[in-house]
């Protein structure tokens, strides 16, 4: 589907957790059709949803550039975070692609601080995103924008956190490109 007024087109997940199991059998074909679409110059995301549930897109994490694991700053939620972000890195490890996972913080200083938060997960931040109740309303609500939502302290931080993660992908995919004929690898 095409979100209107731009060049992005999306496919909508599965509106319930019991409808997973019915699409298990396509991440995988799906996985290898999205990787083709590199070449072309596109960029994807999935949002995986919660982890652990019977038909998760497991395939799609595995063969993605870049997986980040979203994670509040919390006590509570990076309790919840840690054993999954253990799994997911020994996962990434084991494809040989440790530089393919990282973590993802919402909130800096809520009250963990980024080295808290990759001590306690053993994984790196790769960026962080705001917390900021009434900007993220506009995305999550469709709640009408504050004033001067442009400069927000939220989409201020989601810029930063593309140009994060698009320098962390092109790092990944360098170290995976083939050496030139003839070079040194």
């Amino acid at each position: 589907m095409r979100i209107p007024d731009s060049d992005v087109t999306f496919i909508p997940g599965t509106r319930a957790h019991g409808q997973a199991r019915s699409v298990a059998a396509l991440w995988q074909p799906l996985a290898a059709a999205l990787s083709t679409l590199d070449t072309m110059g596109q960029d994807v995301i999935v949002d995986a949803g919660r982890l652990g549930l019977t038909g998760a897109p497991d395939p799609l994490l595995h063969a993605a550039d870049l997986a980040l694991l979203v994670t509040r700053t919390d006590l509570v939620a990076l309790a919840g975070a840690r054993s999954w972000a253990q799994t997911l890195a020994s996962a990434f490890a084991a494809q040989g692609a440790t530089d393919s996972f990282g973590i993802l913080n919402v909130g800096e200083g809520r009250p963990y601080a980024t080295r808290d938060v990759a001590r306690v997960l053993t994984a790196p931040v790769v960026t962080t995103v705001a917390w900021d109740d009434p900007a993220a309303a506009v995305f999550s609500r469709g709640a009408t924008p504050p004033g001067r939502f442009e400069r927000s302290a939220l989409v201020r931080s989601l810029c930063s956190a593309q140009d994060a993660i698009t320098a962390r992908v092109r790092a990944n995919t360098a170290l995976l490109a083939p050496s030139p004929a003839g070079g040194a690898s």
